[in-house]
């Protein structure tokens, strides 16, 4: 006599197995950004046995600076993609690099920790589920350039640039000549930049 298969479903047991469905997440909406700060341990103090330790606020310039090369290559091309089109100025300020067209806020340029974000005035909703896994930023310092990407590798910097000509596009921005400036800045120490008054107790 043959032995019926344990193993072998049904027609209707295998309808009745339910097939999860992967949903797109929605686009993540990032809090206010905290810049990198720098602490130096000078000591303990002798009576209570606490350490003491002081914290320097870095500006842009000086993460940019302490940066990794390949974060200061990708700033350079990016800013030199932007700065081609017409009637575009950069401006640095303490926080970031701004780059404006008139009175039209076009981007913003910012180091965390090693990696380099650039912040645009395109709306990060349009480009869900695409390949630029871009990021929505709630800070009223980039309400007016609230789509954030990081450029962490080459693909990155080649969707950043990409994103650069759609913004250049939606805000009708005039291509001009090709820039090739370099605006790698070479590597100083915590030391040197808190002298130029580019750190801050």
């Amino acid at each position: 006599a043959r032995r019926k298969s344990t193993s072998a479903k049904t027609q209707e047991e295998v309808a009745e197995v339910e097939v999860p469905v992967e949903e797109e997440p929605e686009i993540e909406a990032i809090p206010e950004v905290v810049e990198d700060d720098t602490e130096i341990y000078l000591g303990r103090d002798e009576e209570t046995g606490f350490a003491i330790i002081a914290r320097f606020k870095k500006s842009f310039l000086a993460r940019l600076i302490q940066s990794p090369e390949q974060t200061k290559e990708y700033f350079s091309q990016l800013k030199n993609a932007i700065l081609s089109y017409k009637k575009t100025k950069s401006r640095i300020s303490w926080n970031y690099d701004s780059v404006n067209s008139g009175r039209i806020k076009v981007l913003k340029f910012n180091v965390r920790g090693k990696t380099l974000c650039m912040y645009t005035a395109l709306d990060a909703q349009e480009f869900e589920g695409t390949k630029y896994n871009v990021k929505a930023v709630t800070s009223k310092k980039y309400a007016e350039v609230p789509c954030m990407i990081k450029v962490s590798g080459p693909r990155k910097l080649k969707h950043a640039l990409e994103l650069i000509d759609i913004l250049a596009e939606k805000l009708g921005l005039e291509k001009g000549e090709e820039k090739n400036d370099d605006y790698k800045l070479p590597f100083e120490t915590t030391e040197a930049l808190i002298a130029k008054d580019l750190i801050k107790e």
